[in-house]
C-alpha cells in the first residue's frame, strides 16, 4: 500500500503561496532602509549645503539620475546656473534629459517659444582630434555654436551638461559669437542686404529652398532662414526695410505654421499664422569669414608653411582652402588661424555658477586621455602644417585653477577617502571624498534584470509582475510611487495593465511638476477647459481628461499609484520613469520624503 500526500500537505502551503515564495527567492525585493551606519541626507538639504563662494562639497551614494535631481535642486535653491560635467558626451545627454525632467515646470512656455530660450543645455564638445584628417561635422559644429550663443548672449539658463573634454578643449572666442549673432525683431527696421552678407560670412549656405539648418533663401520680400538654435526655419517678411512678420514654417511643405485663433467666433477662421516677436541668428560655422579673420588666417598659414618649408604649391592650396572656409579633411585643425586666441568654456560661464562633477574618477580619466591623445597626435603630425596642442587645449592645471575659483560639488558612487593628497594642479584632488554627505541612493538594475527574466520565462503577460511586487513592497513601507511614461497613451496603458495586477493606479496626463511630491498627491488628471467633457479611460478614474502639451514639447504623463488604505503616506516618495531610448529598460529611480526633495527617474533617495 502506497501512501501519497499532496504538496500542500507536505509543506503546509498552498500552490499560490509556494509560487510567491519561489518568486521571492528568485527575485528578492530590495531593502527599503539605507545601509547600516549610513545617515542619509535629503536632496534639498544637500542643495542647501552648496558653498556660496569657492569651495567643495562631496556627495556620496549617488546612483542613477540622483545626480541630475540634485543638480535641479541646486539650481532651484540657489538661483544660480549649474554646469554638470560628465565623463563623455553620451552621459552628458542622458544627464541633461534627466535634469530637464525636473525643471520643466519653471519657464513660461509662450516666452520660451518666442525667444528660443532653454533651461537645460548640452554642449557637444568636439570629439574628434584637431589633428585628425577627417571631414568637419557641420551639424555638431552648429549644435555647439547654438549652445555657445545661448551662453554668450546672456539668455537665462539653469543647467549646462558638458563632457569632461569640454573643460579643456578651446572654442570660438565669446566676443566673436556675440558679434556675429544677429537679432531680428518684428515691426522693426532691418538692412536686408547687410544681413544676407553677414549670414554668408557666418557660415549659412544660400540655397533655393530652405530644408536644412544653417541655410537661407531670398525670395523677393521673403527671407527664409534656419538658425541652428531653432527646431524649424523661420520666414521673415519685409516691406522695404521694415520687418512685417516673423513666422515659423514647415521645411517639408514650405508652409507657414498655423495656431489656434484665440476667441474666434463660429464661422470665422479658427487658425492663424504663428508669429514670433523676434529671432536670433547665431553663427552656423566656427570659422567666421570676415575680412579681418581671412587676412589673419592667410598670414598664420603662411608662417606655418615657412616654418616647415612646405612646398609653395601645397602652401598656396592650403591657404586658399582655409581663407575660403572649405570643409576639407583636417579643416578643424586650422581653426586657431582665424582668431587671436581660442577660449575655454570657463570664459562663457558666469562667476557664480556651480560646477557639479559627476564621478570625479571617470572625469579625471577622460580628461587625461583627451590631453594625452592630443599630445600623441601632435607628435605624429610633426613636419606638417599644424598648430601646437596648447592652442587647442588648456592643460590640466589651468582647468583645476578655473574650478578652484568656483563652488564645486563632487558626486561619488562610492566614497573613497585616503590620506595621500593629489599632486598640485591635478584634477584628481576631487576624487578624495572627505567629509562627504550621503544620499544613500540605489539604481534599479535589479528591476531591469527581473523584468527581462520575467518576459523571457512568462512572456509579455508576466513582464510587469516584478514591478507590481515592488510597488506593493514600497507601499507597505509607506511610500508613494510615481511612474512616468514617454506618452499619454503609454501612461494610460500602463495604468490599465497595473490595474490587472491589483495595483490601484491613476493617470495624470500633464507635464510633470516636482511640486506634486511636496504634499498630498491628486489622483486622476487635471481638468482642461478645451475638453472638459472628455473622461479619462484609465481604470478607477472618472476625472476630466487633462489637456495635451504642445507637440513641440515632450509630454510627461504620470501614473500615480495610491495606497490601498487611502491614508496619506508620511514616509518617503518614490518615482520611476522609463528611458526614452529603451522603453522596457529602467535607468534610475528616485525617492524622497513627502516634505523634502523632488523626484527622479530610477534612483532611490531616503530620508535621513
Amino acid at each position: 500500500m502506497t501512501l501519497r500526500s499532496s504538496l500542500e500537505e507536505q509543506t503546509g502551503l498552498s500552490a499560490r503561496e509556494l509560487a510567491a515564495r519561489a518568486a521571492a527567492e528568485l527575485d528578492p525585493l530590495p531593502p527599503v532602509l539605507p545601509p547600516e551606519g549610513v545617515t542619509a541626507c535629503r536632496v534639498r538639504e544637500a542643495a542647501g549645503r552648496v558653498p556660496n563662494g569657492a569651495g567643495v562639497l562631496h556627495v556620496a551614494g549617488v546612483q542613477g539620475c540622483a545626480g541630475s535631481m540634485l543638480v535641479a535642486a541646486v539650481a532651484a535653491a540657489k538661483g544660480r546656473p549649474v554646469v554638470l560635467v560628465t565623463s563623455d558626451l553620451d552621459a552628458a545627454r542622458r544627464a541633461a534629459d534627466d535634469a530637464a525632467f525636473f525643471v520643466r515646470n519653471a519657464p513660461d512656455e509662450a516666452t520660451a517659444e518666442d525667444t528660443a530660450q532653454g533651461d537645460v543645455l548640452v554642449l557637444a564638445a568636439n570629439e574628434s582630434s584637431p589633428y585628425a584628417d577627417v571631414s568637419p561635422d557641420r551639424r555638431a559644429a552648429m549644435s555647439r555654436l547654438a549652445t555657445l550663443f545661448h551662453l554668450a548672449s546672456g539668455h537665462p539658463w539653469k543647467v549646462l551638461a558638458v563632457p569632461a573634454a569640454g573643460l579643456a578643449r578651446k572654442m570660438v572666442p565669446r566676443k566673436v559669437v556675440r558679434a556675429h549673432s544677429h537679432r531680428v525683431i518684428a515691426e522693426d527696421e532691418l538692412d536686408r542686404d547687410a544681413l544676407i552678407k553677414a549670414l554668408a560670412e557666418a557660415g549659412y549656405l544660400r540655397v533655393p529652398v530652405v530644408e536644412d539648418p544653417g541655410s537661407f533663401a531670398v525670395r523677393g520680400a521673403l527671407l527664409d532662414v534656419w538658425p541652428p538654435s531653432l527646431d524649424e526655419p523661420v520666414r521673415i517678411e519685409m516691406y522695404g526695410e521694415l520687418v512685417l512678420s516673423i513666422s515659423p514654417f514647415d521645411p517639408f511643405e514650405q508652409r507657414t505654421k498655423k495656431v489656434a485663433s484665440p476667441g474666434a467666433a463660429p464661422g470665422e477662421p479658427q487658425t492663424v499664422d504663428a508669429k514670433l516677436k523676434e529671432v536670433w541668428l547665431p553663427p552656423a560655422r566656427e570659422a567666421v569669414l570676415t575680412r579681418e579673420t581671412t587676412a589673419r588666417a592667410r598670414d598664420r598659414i603662411q608662417q606655418l608653411a615657412d616654418m616647415i618649408d612646405l612646398p609653395t604649391t601645397r602652401a598656396r592650396a592650403l591657404i586658399e582652402d582655409v581663407t575660403a572656409g572649405r570643409g576639407f579633411f583636417g579643416a578643424e585643425g586650422m581653426l586657431p588661424a582665424y582668431y587671436e586666441e581660442l577660449e575655454t568654456l570657463a570664459r562663457y560661464i558666469p562667476d557664480d555658477a556651480v560646477f557639479v562633477l559627476d564621478d570625479p574618477t571617470a572625469i579625471t580619466k577622460a580628461l587625461r586621455e583627451e590631453l594625452e591623445r592630443a599630445t600623441h597626435d601632435a607628435e605624429a603630425k610633426a613636419g606638417e602644417a599644424a598648430f601646437l596642442p596648447s592652442t587647442f587645449y588648456a592643460d590640466e592645471g589651468e582647468v583645476v585653477r578655473d574650478l578652484a575659483k568656483r563652488a564645486v560639488v563632487a558626486l561619488h558612487r562610492t566614497p573613497v577617502v585616503g590620506e595621500e593628497e593629489a599632486a598640485a594642479g591635478s584634477i584628481a584632488v576631487y576624487e578624495n571624498a572627505r567629509d562627504a554627505i550621503d544620499l544613500a541612493t540605489r539604481d534599479h538594475a535589479d528591476l531591469e534584470r527581473a523584468v527581462k527574466s520575467a518576459r523571457a520565462s512568462k512572456g509579455k503577460t508576466g513582464a510587469l509582475t516584478p514591478l507590481a511586487r515592488r510597488i506593493a513592497h514600497w507601499q507597505e513601507h509607506g511610500l508613494r510611487v510615481f511612474l512616468a511614461a514617454r506618452a499619454q497613451t503609454q501612461a494610460e496603458r500602463l495604468a490599465a495593465l497595473l490595474g490587472h495586477q491589483g495595483v490601484e493606479c491613476h493617470a495624470r496626463l500633464e507635464r510633470f511638476d516636482p511640486a506634486w511630491l511636496e504634499g498630498e498627491p491628486r489622483t486622476g488628471v487635471r481638468t482642461s477647459p478645451r475638453s472638459s467633457s472628455a473622461r479619462c479611460r484609465t481604470a478607477r478614474c472618472s476625472r476630466p481628461m487633462g489637456s495635451c502639451s504642445s507637440p513641440k514639447k515632450k509630454s510627461s504623463a504620470v501614473a500615480h499609484t495610491g495606497r490601498r488604505s487611502g491614508r496619506r503616506p508620511t514616509s518617503p516618495v518614490r518615482s520611476w520613469r522609463t528611458s526614452a531610448r529603451s522603453p522596457s529598460a529602467t535607468t534610475s529611480c528616485t525617492s524622497s520624503t513627502a516634505s523634502g526633495a523632488t523626484t527622479g527617474s530610477f534612483t532611490r533617495r531616503w530620508a535621513g
